[in-house]
């Protein structure tokens, strides 16, 4: 009954599709994104999965959702990959191994530009109609895409032609002229995609993740024979199922898949059994506990414990996958025996091919084509890795004798013929990683063949990565430099490979391993040399000995397991040396030694009481935390201060003389404490002089600013005043003048009123005349009266347009400003016409008053400026200086002239005020 109700729960969560969760195309949102993989056919065989790397070429898109309408989506399309890899009608013709290889992780560049910056800042657009699923691609005006002849809708590359297996003999490359018809290949998958996605929303069931478009686009050369979806940044319904059943219950914490660095966690059903559900987009190699999984999309695989055969057992779609890798890998992990006995050798490479023979005809039937391959692929790796492993072996021991002559027959080897590194890594061989190790040993050997290198420089990480770095390439470089690397990082402070790291993350391209690196950077960098363990959030943190203030050090080491197991034998010998050296070192009350295990082993140190007590134990999950939290090996003793800043974090806890180490990092940093402190105190003293003497000099040449500026604002006062008194006698006179020419013109009655005005006039401007700033409202009754009084010597019409959002009773100018303006508007303007009109207006447009003044009269002119202009602007232009200079403003004065039909009409000055 409960194997039936088990059954019952896999395939609930297998075929259960909640309706709220369906997704359609109109669901589409600006900033939603997708990725697409166009496999398009090459070649003259083809291929018949899109699992295949051969014969193939294969284009990664992404889309970005810019705009959703009614009746269209508007996509923008960037292409981030292109791989081709394909034998040629001639190579297949003649036999020839060569194939055509294209990957623009490696090679993708023009001039420092990635191959698609063309495609940058959306100028390709897709435009989808929703309602007959019909895509229009546009592409943006690029001047450069014409000059250099890169087309967007058209690639074409030239690809190495590389041989296959891994030695080159007399042979000379010759480079395959490679071309794609993008848009082509994106609007047919992109069309069939969407009318897919339409379709199986229409019958309830969710968007496709692969469309079979083999038998549509025949007449087409470069056909797009399938379109996969890879990854998207809304929910994807998950398209593969795993149950596991385990031998015994397991902490939440342990049951995991662990992919591509992260770990999913799974639905916890019964007696036992987890669930995991999720999307997968390609064929896929990971683990759960300690078992490998090689899983395709749409599987649905069952793992369970049998008590009997004490094994964990494989069912449902794709068992057979897993089932053989399991089973191979013990070869492929077991240690090579003595591989200097000639019979030894010869049983060990047999045996390793009966085994791998037996278990594919096992399993193959049953096994998809795509790990079928990577079955043979593995097995070719381990081969020729171990080839080499006994090559470089017989090198190294011979090692000053003359170098025995090389058995090239071994590079014909049908196990090394058929290999091609640069592709065969899609693929996902599990020995892959150890045939590029001792690929890298052979060569390194060979360079060392020389006088001039010799042995020893290539022993060392840093060097493997450099040599790594020149002399492989294509993903063999990046995957070698990445595994390097990560070692480097975990056993010693990042600090010794910081440049190494910001090498490889310049160079490489490779997703996978960039990440891979970056997070293993990402997570030492908070247990490195100066960080502090606080900032972990430890469940353990209570029980280390730490302070607020740092007077001591702590020897932490946090481990699993400790004693009395077969892989630590001598920790309780290694523990005493511990204290032996702390007291030789005079440290014993600065320095605490911190052991912390879990648990569950507790019992293991019964029979030694005396150690049990210099040990905590703690929940078996705080153990585990730790040493997620920290990644670094778990035999690895910290050695931090006590207020949790870390001094070291990777000294071997099993190494017999790791005690002197801790206590010489210790001492290192007493050293380096004591010499800071006594240069922080010179220090101090050096800066506490330095600040009184910049002090000092700063309030003296601050002082003497002062002094300076206050001088120079009384002599811009005087100047500006003396301006004043020049306008106003200016003003004066030229009225008194207006007085006698009605005088003499016998108009005593418009000479009396001209007076009387003249003298309320006066007064307002001698009331003003001492003032710096006077309110609007001020200047323009002063430029009404002027106006009134000059009407009375020369007809003219005058009007003030003042706009509502001023505020004329608080707003304030410089007085007497706009009136010399005013002035020459009427003097030099109108008056020699007999009559015109004068216009003011006043308007405020982003804290600025503008006045404009114009006037009717025959315009101003600047080779007559000498004659024309007057008193009045000169002066204003010299007092607009001065007020600028003083009080740092920016009152701008334009004149220009009106005309019409080519002809002056008029005069217009502007004058902007910063309010």
């Amino acid at each position: 009954m409960r194997k039936i109700l088990l059954v019952i729960i896999f395939l609930l969560s297998v075929v259960s599709i909640p309706a709220k969760e369906l997704f359609s195309i109109k669901d589409l949102k600006p900033a939603d994104k997708f990725s697409l993989r166009i496999t398009v056919s090459a070649g003259t065989v083809g291929h018949s999965s899109v699992w295949d790397f051969s014969q193939t070429q294969k284009v990664d898109v992404d889309f970005h959702v810019l705009s959703v309408d009614k009746d269209s989506i508007r996509l923008a399309i960037k292409p981030i990959r292109w791989f081709t890899c394909f034998q040629s009608e001639e190579q297949l013709k003649n036999r020839q191994t060569d194939l055509a290889y294209f990957n623009t992780d490696y090679f993708g560049y023009y001039d420092d530009k990635p191959m698609f910056y063309l495609f940058d800042n959306n100028s390709v657009i897709a435009s989808l109609n929703t309602n007959d699923k019909k895509v229009n691609i546009s592409y943006a005006d690029s001047p450069e895409e014409k000059h250099t002849n890169r087309y967007r809708n058209r690639w074409y590359m030239q690809a190495l032609n590389i041989p296959q297996g891994l030695r080159m003999v007399s042979f000379v490359s010759p480079i395959s002229d490679l071309f794609i018809d993008f848009d082509i290949i994106t609007k047919s998958a992109l069309e069939s995609f969407f009318k897919e996605w339409d379709e199986k929303n229409r019958k309830g069931a969710t968007m496709p993740w692969l469309i079979d478009l083999r038998s549509e686009f025949v007449s087409v050369s470069d056909k797009a024979t399938f379109a996969q979806l890879t990854s998207a940044s809304f929910a994807i319904q998950p398209n593969t199922h795993i149950m596991f059943t385990a031998s015994k219950d397991i902490p939440e914490d342990r049951i995991f898949i662990e992919m591509d660095g992260e770990r999913m966690k799974p639905v916890k059903s019964v007696n036992y059994t987890y669930v995991f559900s999720f999307f997968l987009s390609s064929p896929k190699r990971m683990n759960i506990r300690d078992i490998i999984l090689d899983i395709t999309p749409e599987d649905s695989l069952k793992v369970k414990y049998n008590s009997i055969s004490r094994n964990y057992e494989f069912e449902g779609k794709g068992y057979a996958n897993s089932a053989y890798i399991n089973e191979i890998a013990k070869l492929y992990n077991s240690n090579q025996p003595d591989i200097y006995h000639e019979m030894d050798k010869d049983i060990f490479f047999r045996e390793g091919e009966e085994l791998h023979v037996s278990l594919l005809s096992k399993y193959q039937s049953n096994m998809n084509d795509y790990w079928r391959k990577s079955a043979k692929l593995s097995f070719d790796y381990w081969y020729a890795s171990e080839k080499l492993k006994l090559y470089n072996e017989n090198v190294t021991r011979s090692w000053g004798e003359p170098v025995a002559t090389e058995d090239m027959s071994l590079w014909y080897n049908k196990h090394f013929t058929d290999l091609f590194p640069f592709a065969d890594y899609l693929y996902q061989p599990y020995t892959y990683g150890a045939l590029v190790e001792s690929f890298y040993t052979y060569k390194a050997q060979e360079a060392n063949n020389s006088i001039m290198t010799g042995i020893r420089y290539l022993q060392g990480h840093i060097p493997k990565y450099y040599f790594a770095d020149a002399v492989f390439w294509g993903y063999p470089r990046f995957y070698l430099t990445s595994e390097t690397l990560k070692y480097i990082m975990l056993n010693f402070h990042l600090s010794e490979s910081e440049r190494e790291y910001q090498d490889f993350i310049q160079k490489c391209n490779v997703t996978e391993l960039r990440k891979s690196v970056i997070d293993l950077h990402e997570k030492l960098a908070k247990v490195d040399p100066g960080a502090n363990i606080k900032d972990l959030d430890l469940k353990i943190e209570n029980k280390i000995p730490l302070k607020n203030k740092s007077d001591g050090y702590v020897i932490l080491l946090v481990r699993n397991s400790l004693d009395n197991n077969k892989e630590d034998l001598y920790f309780e010998q290694r523990l005493k040396n511990i204290y032996t050296e702390i007291e030789k070192a005079e440290l014993k009350d600065k320095v605490n030694v911190c052991i912390i295990t879990s648990e569950s082993h507790k019992s293991h140190f019964d029979s030694k009481p005396e150690i049990q007590k210099q040990i905590i134990f703690v929940p078996d999950a705080n153990v585990r935390e730790f040493e997620d939290k920290l990644v670094s090996d778990d035999r690895d003793y910290m050695v931090i201060r006590n207020n949790g800043i870390i001094i070291n974090r990777e000294q071997n806890s099993n190494r017999i003389d790791s005690p002197y180490f801790l206590i010489r990092n210790i001492q290192e940093d007493i050293i380096k404490q004591n010499d800071q402190n006594s240069a922080s105190g010179g220090v101090l003293i050096v800066i506490i002089t330095s600040l009184l003497s910049i002090l000092i000099t700063f309030l003296l040449v601050r002082f003497i600013i002062r002094r300076r500026e206050k001088r120079r604002r009384q002599m811009l006062e005087l100047e500006l005043k003396a301006i004043r008194a020049q306008m106003n006698p200016h003003f004066t006179f030229n009225a008194l003048g207006s007085i006698q020419n009605l005088i003499s013109q016998k108009k005593e009655k418009e000479a009396n009123d001209y007076l009387v005005n003249f003298a309320r006039l006066l007064r307002m401007v001698l009331s003003t005349s001492e003032k710096k700033l006077v309110t609007l409202s001020e200047e323009i009754s002063l430029l009404e009266l002027y106006l009134q009084l000059e009407q009375l010597r020369v007809s003219f019409e005058y009007v003030i347009d003042i706009d509502e959002s001023l505020d004329v009773e608080n707003e304030e100018i410089p007085g007497m400003l706009i009136q010399p303006i005013v002035e020459n508007a009427v003097k030099h303007g109108i008056a020699p016409k007999g009559g015109g009109k004068i216009s003011i207006r006043f308007n405020l447009t982003n804290h600025n008053l503008y006045v404009a003044v114009t006037d009717t009269g025959s315009g101003y002119f600047e080779e007559n400026s000498g004659a024309n202009k007057g008193f009045g602007l000169r002066s204003v232009r010299e007092r607009l200086g001065l007020l600028n200079k003083e009080y740092h403003l920016n009152i701008n004065l334009k004149i220009e002239n009106i005309e019409e039909g080519g002809i002056v009409k008029g005069c217009k000055v502007t004058l902007s005020i910063p309010v």
